[in-house]
């Protein structure tokens, strides 16, 4: 089942959260260059605004590395999400957590170029980013990857929120993290890795939505 989004919605959509998130990006880092979480915050966003481009691409594009290239930028985006979170909470994961992840990161955005580990049957790839071939096993991978990440992304928010070592302000800065964190890690997962599973891909492009809803809040 696909339902290409109309062009010009698309471009307003994935340009004003790739425009966003680069002005957020270099903002923060030229006013806060010494702090870690501002630098991490800073590559997050610029690394949001390349996949929200790849995004573009795969929408327009019948060739699968568009697709390739936009999955593998999304797990640096939510890998990256999780050690900012994880800085800003002082939740900071420890050194085998995250030789672990950065492991498996870089072994996902490696693998996304493997022919067949996403798209299956790469010549049945159509515009919208549809792969009516089927996906192969790394789509799954990748989804358990990132249904992970936005647990632990989303929990480490709600303990935040509900401890007494930060002030009101601080808890009211999580709030917003957390219910904007939970709206774009929804959309990216139901979009781009529950639905594909199902041969569905009514939502192609989509992503960029939950991006700009992020950026915005």
């Amino acid at each position: 089942i696909s339902l290409y989004l109309p062009s010009m919605l698309t471009k307003m959509i994935l340009f004003s959260g790739g425009f966003i998130n680069i002005i957020l990006g270099l903002s923060v880092l030229i006013h806060s260059k010494k702090s870690y979480g501002n630098k991490i915050f800073s590559l997050m966003s610029l690394t949001a605004s390349l996949w929200i481009f790849f995004n573009y691409m795969a929408n327009i594009s019948t060739r699968p590395l568009w697709i390739e290239v936009a999955y593998s930028s999304g797990i640096l985006v939510v890998t990256l999400g999780l050690l900012w979170v994880s800085e800003i909470t002082n939740k900071k994961i420890s050194g085998v957590e995250n030789i672990l992840i950065i492991f498996i990161s870089i072994a996902l955005l490696i693998g996304s170029f493997i022919d067949g580990f996403i798209v299956k049957n790469p010549e049945e790839v159509s515009v919208g980013a549809t792969f009516y071939g089927g996906h192969g096993f790394g789509l799954t991978i990748y989804t358990l990857y990132f249904i992970t990440i936005a647990v632990l992304i989303i929990g480490k928010l709600y303990i935040a929120i509900n401890t007494k070592d930060y002030s009101e302000n601080q808890k009211l800065q999580y709030r917003y993290i957390f219910f904007a964190s939970i709206i774009t890690l929804s959309i990216s997962a139901i979009s781009s890795f529950i639905l594909p599973h199902f041969s569905i891909f009514l939502f192609g492009g989509i992503d960029g939505i939950g991006f700009l809803i992020f950026s915005i809040l």
